[in-house]
C-alpha cells in the first residue's frame, strides 16, 4: 500500500494535478473497476500524511548522499522578495554528482542587510553544515 500511495503521489506531481483529483468520481470508478479490493486513499491523505512521508523519505535519501559525497559538496545562496515582499536568503547546495538540495530560505526582511549580516549567516549555515556531517568541497 506504502508503494502504491507514493506511486499516486507521483502522478499528482509529475501531471501537476490538485489533490482533488483523487476525490473525483470518474478515477474512484476506474480504480473500483481496475481491483475492487483497492482503497484510494482521499486528497486530505493524499496531501497530508502521504506526502510528508514521502517528503521526509526523500529528504533524507538526499541528505545522506550529500553526506556520503567523496567530493564534498557546493554552497551557493541566492536572494530574492517573494509576494508578500518578504526578503528572502536561500542556500542550496550541489553535490559532486549535480544534485541539487533547497537547504534553507529564511526570512531576513526584520534585518538590516549588510555584508556583516550575510556573513554571520554564513558562518551559522557552515556550523550546522559541519554538525550534519557535510564536507564542503575545497
Amino acid at each position: 500500500m506504502e508503494i502504491f500511495e507514493r506511486l499516486l503521489l507521483n502522478v499528482t506531481v509529475a501531471c501537476g494535478f490538485s489533490f482533488r483529483w483523487i476525490d473525483n468520481p470518474a478515477v474512484v470508478e476506474l480504480f473500483k473497476w481496475l481491483n475492487p479490493m483497492l482503497e484510494l486513499p482521499d486528497r486530505k491523505q493524499l496531501g497530508g500524511r502521504i506526502l510528508k512521508k514521502t517528503t521526509k523519505s526523500l529528504s533524507e535519501t538526499i541528505l545522506n548522499d550529500a553526506i556520503n559525497d567523496d567530493l564534498g559538496i557546493m554552497l551557493a545562496f541566492d536572494g530574492w522578495k517573494n509576494v508578500a515582499h518578504q526578503n528572502l536568503l536561500g542556500s542550496v547546495l550541489f553535490t559532486s554528482e549535480n544534485s541539487m538540495i533547497i537547504w534553507k530560505v529564511e526570512d531576513i526582511s526584520g534585518k538590516r542587510c549588510t555584508g556583516d549580516i550575510i556573513i554571520d549567516e554564513t558562518k551559522n549555515l557552515l556550523k550546522n553544515l559541519k554538525n550534519k556531517r557535510l564536507k564542503l568541497m575545497d
